[in-house]
């Protein structure tokens, strides 16, 4: 959890900045961030892909060595057709993710994995097809079929282990991003009066969404301790912008915190956000 919210708030900074210094419409900005988040299951989806096509056609030439010229151009054509195969699972399982990530509601996340398994079972069925024809040579195109079956497995272990990440980062950026926006009046006029000398659109962009941001957080997201909210802003200032940018947000992120949390509140809680 504390990684993709970690991950989560840095895309919501690069969004909002976005959509603040760039004009960008929320959708647009949405689908940008999305996509990098869908970035860390795509490389090795795609590198899975690769290798296989790769795999299929090193086989096919090796097995066919000593073959006719009939049974050659069957034999490649088979790897051929299975590497596509291959990467038509690739394409679409990424363009499932891609669809639940961008979602602004549950239902495409909840049906995601039955669309997953439904894909996996249209490609075991299109390279059992493939195995299944006619052929001198049954165990070349056996050997054929294992390659490609084994590189879908990994791209189902792939998703397995890092969709839920993915999903969770994408749910609580696209919460903030919302949030955000949706309460940007309200937040603004909770920082300007303690931006002693700097007003917002003076100050620089990055500090402001990172202040906006953190802000958000502290008023209206009640699971995150106030630390966690501070400090996760500060170590952001200190990344995108400077090391006396952090001890700006700091301050001002403190006094908002200060006035809006009661001692006994959960918000007063340890840094675990």
């Amino acid at each position: 959890m504390i990684q993709a919210r970690r991950d989560g708030r840095e895309l919501a900074l690069r969004a909002l900045y976005q959509a603040d210094v760039g004009k960008q419409p929320l959708d647009e900005v949405l689908e940008g961030v999305c996509e990098q988040v869908l970035q860390s299951l795509a490389q090795p989806i795609g590198q899975a892909s690769m290798e296989g096509s790769a795999s299929l056609k090193r086989t096919a030439l090796a097995r066919t060595e000593n073959l006719s010229v009939n049974s050659k151009r069957q034999i490649k054509t088979i790897a051929t057709l299975s590497a596509t195969v291959l990467r038509h699972l690739s394409t679409e399982v990424r363009g499932a993710i891609k669809t639940a990530l961008v979602a602004q509601n549950e239902a495409p996340r909840v049906e995601l994995q039955s669309r997953l398994n439904s894909l996996h079972a249209e490609f075991e069925h299109e390279i059992s097809k493939l195995q299944a024809r006619q052929s001198y040579h049954p165990d070349i195109l056996k050997v054929l079929a294992d390659i490609a079956h084994e590189k879908a497995i990994l791209i189902q272990a792939d998703c397995a282990k890092l969709l839920p990440l993915a999903l969770e980062t994408s749910t609580f950026m696209t919460m903030l991003i919302q949030g955000t926006l949706s309460h940007r009046r309200e937040l603004d006029l909770k920082i300007a009066p303690l931006s002693e000398g700097w007003q917002l659109d003076r100050q620089a962009a990055v500090d402001r969404n990172i202040m906006r941001i953190a802000a958000f957080e502290i008023l209206f997201v009640d699971d995150i301790p106030l630390a966690a909210s501070i400090n996760e802003a500060v170590e952001l200032a200190k990344k995108y912008s400077t090391a006396e940018s952090g001890k700006f947000v700091n301050g001002i992120l403190g006094s908002i915190g200060r006035a809006h949390t009661p001692k006994n509140s959960s918000k007063s809680g340890e840094a675990n956000g």
